[in-house]
Order: C-alpha cells, then structure tokens, then sequence
C-alpha cells in the first residue's frame, strides 16, 4: 500500500470583496494582451464569475493577489469570491510564478477538446475566437474573422451608406 502524504490545507476562509480592492501582487510576471483582454470580458459578460480569485494577507494585513490580476482589473467595483489563503509572502511569490506554467506544462485531449467545443455555444465560441489568433490556436481552432470581406464579384458594389460601424471596435462593415 502507497504511503499517504499529509497536505496542509492553506484555504483559511472565503471573503467577498470588491475586486478594486484587492492589492496587486508587484511581482506578478503576467502580462494581459489586449485579445486576452477581450475574450476574458466578453465570458465575464455571458457567463459571469464562475471562479474564485486566490489571495493571501501581506504584512499590513491586506488581501494581495496570487492568481486573479485581470479579472480585478476588469471587475473594478464588482464584488468577487477569494480564497483568503495563509501563505507567506515566500510562498505566495512561489505560488505566483509557478501556478500558471504548472498548469500548462497539461496535455490536451483533441478529440475530447473537440467533443467539448461541440458543445459549447457557438456564436459565443465565434465571438471569443474573433481576431484572437493565440486563443484560436489554444483551442486548436482556426481564427474567425470579424466579419466576413465580401468581395465585390459576389455583391456588386458595396453602398457606403449601407455599412453598419461596431460601437465597441469600430470596424465597418455591411450587415
């Protein structure tokens, strides 16, 4: 029989805080392309928070980020579950530079990646691929563009006053 290995449980409470709230981690080496950025709104927006932000308190008593950077920033006065942990400030610095390459050090499963997509929403799946080339290329996915060029062979020419502008992006284009 395997010996059992005792693992501490750092998981001291559960607090809801306003997201603006929560202090940065100044040494967190991640940085948040804007196609990143987008894609993470855009689930925020459909979804909602379904995850929890990890932290811990630093020395002057104050909740300070372990994993969760973007979503605070982009959550501002919304209140957000986290996971109030009691690392140290070592191994919280520990925990902020290994925890995201650890998980990506996982191996994909296409075919069940491909099952899991299949059923997802697909409009919502189209909006989170649109320009965002690396999470395309994450999901094993081609990228889909914006909005499909109409050639002039297809459509004659295009009316200019017929062109619709995205009050988000600002692209014009011919619904």
């Amino acid at each position: 029989m395997a010996e059992r290995i005792q693992i501490r449980d750092r998981i001291v409470g559960l607090e809801r805080v306003k997201a603006r709230d929560l202090r940065e981690h100044p040494l967190n080496p991640r940085r948040h392309p804007d196609g990143q950025k987008s894609a993470v709104s855009l689930l925020l927006r459909e979804i909602g928070m379904a995850d929890r932000l990890l932290a811990f308190r630093d020395a002057e008593g104050k909740l300070r980020l372990v994993d969760g950077h973007l979503r605070r920033d982009l959550l501002g006065d919304t209140e957000v579950a986290v996971l109030v942990t009691d690392l140290s400030e070592e191994e919280a610095a520990l925990m902020v530079a290994v925890g995201d390459p650890l998980a990506g050090l996982a191996e994909r499963d296409d075919a069940v990646m491909a099952e899991l997509l299949a059923q997802t929403d697909q409009d919502l799946l189209a909006e989170l691929l649109a320009g965002n080339d690396p999470l395309a290329e994450l999901l094993g996915r081609e990228q889909v563009p914006d909005f499909a060029p109409v050639g002039e062979d297809e459509q004659g020419r295009l009316d200019e006053k017929a062109k619709v502008t995205c009050p988000e992006c600002g692209h014009a284009f011919t619904p």
